[in-house]
């Protein structure tokens, strides 16, 4: 008796499941029927950029950028750095952007100045891409007056010259608008850059020294904010 109910059971079992609704898939996963699956294996999860590692792991797409995939320019300073970010409006062929990483330029001796990095698009930068932006300095007869050498920034409060009129103090880009102190025959700044603001919350006017010309240039880079954390 119990040998003949037994090749009835399989389908009596199907169709009591298939009564209540339920519907059971023994079969291997499929993207067409499992809903739920998005891949089933690592090639089936390329998203055609070249900095990310694209893996299926648990039937999901996990898309991990990896910074070293990146493509390194030579033409790159120590201070720039080539990082994965295909998310942003204007990478590379390979999904990545270059990055300034300030910290490798913080160290400037003397009294005055910031260091930062400016790259291929600064002036006056040294080895490493570094340049220092002038700072206020506490006496309004004094300017900071910077310099890049070698692997070293400088940055110092040096007095203005002498004067009888506005004419003789000429005027120096990113420091002011510099007077003639008539009483004291000195030159003085009011310390306000001429440096247009270049409008963008993620970007920042740098004054650098150029090496080229006499005086400070005006320049404009994204920071670290452009880029996300």
């Amino acid at each position: 008796m119990f040998a003949r109910l037994r090749p009835l059971f399989g389908p009596f079992l199907f169709v009591l499941i298939s009564g209540c609704g339920l519907v059971l898939d023994f079969g291997p996963p499929d993207r067409q029927n499992d809903a739920a699956v998005d891949c089933v294996a690592d090639s089936d999860c390329d998203d055609s950029v070249q900095c990310t590692r694209d893996r299926c792991e648990g039937g999901k797409c996990a898309h991990e950028a990896r910074n070293d995939y990146c493509t390194l320019d030579p033409a790159l300073y120590p201070c720039e750095e080539p990082t994965c970010l295909p998310e942003h409006g204007n990478t590379s062929a390979d999904g990545c952007v270059v990055v300034p990483n300030h910290a490798v330029c913080e160290k400037v001796a003397g009294d005055c100045g910031l260091g930062l990095c400016v790259g291929e698009l600064g002036a006056g930068h040294n080895d490493l891409g570094c340049a220092v932006q002038p700072t206020t300095c506490a006496d309004s007869t004094t300017i900071c007056v910077t310099r890049a050498s070698g692997q070293d920034l400088f940055g110092d409060c040096t007095p203005l010259p002498t004067c009888v009129a506005d004419i003789d103090c000429g005027a120096d880009l990113c420091h002011g608008n510099f007077t003639c102190d008539t009483g004291s025959g000195q030159c003085v700044t009011d310390g306000t850059s001429p440096c247009a603001d270049p409008g963008e919350a993620c970007q920042a006017v740098y004054c650098a020294k150029d090496a080229t010309t006499p005086g400070y240039s005006c320049l404009t880079r994204d920071s670290a904010a452009c880029f996300g954390p």
